[in-house]
């Protein structure tokens, strides 16, 4: 493995490590959503730059996974919607007003459970592709 690819995965294992740290804080929801839009975003960029694909200067989910090599793809069980749903996080959780949150309010310690789930699972399979 390339020196810079395990630079992207430390850097992706310490925003997990952050949303685990925070996700029991009510208060911190949207930081804990953050953290794992950014391990999965870096953990995409970590392929990328593993098997030599221009990685774009993007923060979008779809847009890096649609990057991926095909037989990659196919080893890390993600849906349309759950790709959708993490891309979403980076403005959502992140700014107030109609580009963010606002009116709905901070996301509920479920649905940021419900989302550490996902993407502990997203980590896993990635981390086989690296094995």
């Amino acid at each position: 493995m390339k020196e810079v690819t395990k630079s992207w995965i430390e850097f992706a294992i310490r925003d997990f490590k952050a949303a685990d740290e925070l996700r029991d804080d009510e208060s911190l929801t949207n930081i804990v959503l953050f953290h794992l839009q950014q391990t999965v975003e870096k953990y995409f960029k970590a392929i990328l730059e593993e098997y030599e694909i221009k990685i774009p200067r993007v923060h979008s989910i779809i847009l890096l996974y649609e990057k991926i090599p095909s037989e990659l793809k196919s080893k890390i069980n993600i849906t349309d919607s759950e790709l959708n749903l993490l891309d979403d996080i980076y403005i959502n959780e992140r700014y107030p007003s109609e580009l963010g949150i606002l009116p709905e309010g901070f996301p509920t310690k479920q649905r940021a459970n419900d989302i550490y789930i996902l993407v502990e699972r997203i980590v896993s399979e990635i981390t086989k592709i690296f094995k």
